[in-house]
């Protein structure tokens, strides 16, 4: 697929220069492409993110059953809470997926632009 500028998006591999070392590869690259950097750092904090669902689940786990006990201590009626939902949802690792999915073609949308992103 052809972006705003007319240039093929993904660029094939081929065009890319050859180096010696995966951090020579990776530093040629995104001076070859800069959108590189930009897609390496989503995919590493959706790695990191994977690894850290586990966490996040417990957390929001934790965090209920303490809202819970100071709800019990004033008498109060149990209700939801956004910021554990919230962390119940990020500690999902299907969520962890699309989640950075979804960053990654609003990134590529707002570097390339509407017409680059291919459905098929």
């Amino acid at each position: 697929m052809l972006d705003a500028a007319g240039m093929l998006f993904p660029r094939p591999l081929s065009s890319y220069p050859e180096a010696a070392t995966l951090g020579a590869t990776l530093a040629a690259r995104i001076q070859a492409e800069p959108f590189n950097a930009v897609a390496t750092a989503i995919f590493v904090l959706a790695v990191l993110h994977t690894f850290l669902a586990s966490r996040i689940a417990l957390l929001a786990h934790r965090w209920e059953e303490r809202r819970d006990t100071e709800r019990t201590r004033f008498v109060e009626p149990a209700g939801p809470s956004v910021a554990v939902e919230l962390l119940r949802l990020l500690g999902e690792v299907e969520v962890v997926f699309g989640l950075w999915a979804a960053v990654l073609l609003i990134a590529v949308w707002a570097d390339r632009g509407w017409k680059c992103i291919s459905w098929g």
